[in-house]
């Protein structure tokens, strides 16, 4: 997907910033001091985003502040309530709770009436109360404040959730889902739980990320039954009392009273198993006392209430947290984290917020041990 991009730099955070790989090259011609700073320069951090190319905080001040490697402040997202990153555009939940959106905008994902790209937050036309944004690739979610969901932008595979067909630059009301207590995209996928601790999801289902337990793929040399997607929500099989979600690309998972629960793409061991897809929501092993969940593209992490973050799934680009960049089944400890308050994981990247504010990251960007986040000087 084309990205509103200009020379190594993407906008997608609302300011200019460096992609991933060109802050690296930088680091690297820098030497291995470079970017060190303390990150007593950045003001206490009460919540982070990350994305595919940037890092969004939000300070106790209320300022956000986004950026790749460092980051700046953007005063047309001061008090926001929310940040989203999508593959190539964000989002944000703004104090009187309307939102806006910038980035690419080939599908209608701004949700603006057009599909013209935008460099800045742009307002999502007629849509208020907004108590949650998720993004995936080239849609949008929003949970509202009575508990439905809105949705708009690209729908070739279901994304909506209204059985609509084709792109919506509007956004539309998904018909009989209520009682929403939390929204959550993947990558051509969107999930909600509800106010019962049941999931529904909804969209592309080729790793049988809609727990579901429907046959996925269509028939080799014919075109698809409708089994390799869902253009309404069906229930996740399996699940109950769900106190929180975490989608990645083609995975979920669900914190539950019995534990945590995966399902989905398995290639890079994503959903806490063998290596291969899964649609049953399994349990994963190996955890303690779980009081968050995050999920990456192909990796996953969980935050104990006591002990030492652990992921597992994706390793390539260090976002496991544990020194290497070899994948783990099951899950694995990333050290020096056991202060953390809040995790959030990009495609192939993850960040906690630790009890003094401070945020540190590992992974695309930032190597594969937690480094500290910074302001841009």
């Amino acid at each position: 997907m084309r990205r509103v991009a200009v020379a190594g730099v993407v906008v997608i955070a609302g300011v200019a910033c460096k992609r991933a790989e060109t802050i690296a090259s930088d680091a690297a011609e820098q030497g291995p001091d470079a970017g060190s700073t303390s990150d007593a320069d950045l003001p206490r951090v009460v919540d982070v985003t990350v994305g595919v190319m940037a890092v969004c905080v939000r300070t106790r001040d209320g300022a956000t502040m986004c950026g790749a490697g460092a980051l700046a402040t953007n005063a047309a997202l001061a008090g926001a309530k929310q940040i989203a990153i999508g593959a190539a555009h964000a989002c944000a939940r703004m104090p009187d709770d309307t939102a806006t959106c910038w980035g690419q905008n080939d599908s209608g994902q701004i949700g603006d009436a057009t599909q013209i790209a935008r460099a800045v937050p742009t307002k999502v036309v007629g849509l208020t109360g907004v108590a949650e944004l998720a993004l995936g690739t080239g849609f949008s979610i929003a949970r509202l404040a009575d508990g439905t969901v809105k949705s708009w932008g690209r729908n070739d595979l279901g994304q909506l959730g209204d059985a609509s067909k084709g792109d919506r630059a509007r956004v539309g009301l998904i018909l009989g889902l209520g009682g929403v207590a939390q929204v959550a995209a993947g990558s051509e996928f969107a999930c909600a739980r509800l106010s019962d601790g049941t999931v529904r999801c909804w969209g592309k289902n080729d790793h049988k990320q809609l727990g579901d337990t429907g046959d996925p793929a269509p028939a080799r040399g014919r075109a698809s039954t409708g089994a390799d997607r869902r253009s309404v929500p069906v229930i996740v099989n399996g699940l109950s009392a769900v106190a929180q979600l975490a989608v990645g690309a083609a995975h979920a998972c669900a914190l539950a009273t019995d534990g945590v629960r995966c399902w989905g793409a398995g290639d890079h061991g994503q959903n806490g198993g063998a290596k291969g897809d899964r649609a049953a929501a399994s349990k994963i092993e190996g955890l303690g006392s779980i009081a968050e969940i995050v999920a990456g593209s192909t990796h996953t992490c969980a935050r104990p209430y006591r002990g030492d973050v652990v992921c597992w799934g994706a390793n390539d680009a260090g976002q496991i947290g544990d020194g290497t960049t070899v994948d783990r089944a099951a899950p694995t400890v990333a050290p020096g984290l056991a202060d953390a308050v809040q995790l959030a994981a990009g495609p192939a990247q993850t960040c906690a917020r630790l009890t003094n504010g401070t945020v540190r990251c590992w992974g695309a960007g930032f190597g594969p041990t937690p480094a500290p986040l910074r302001a841009a000087p």
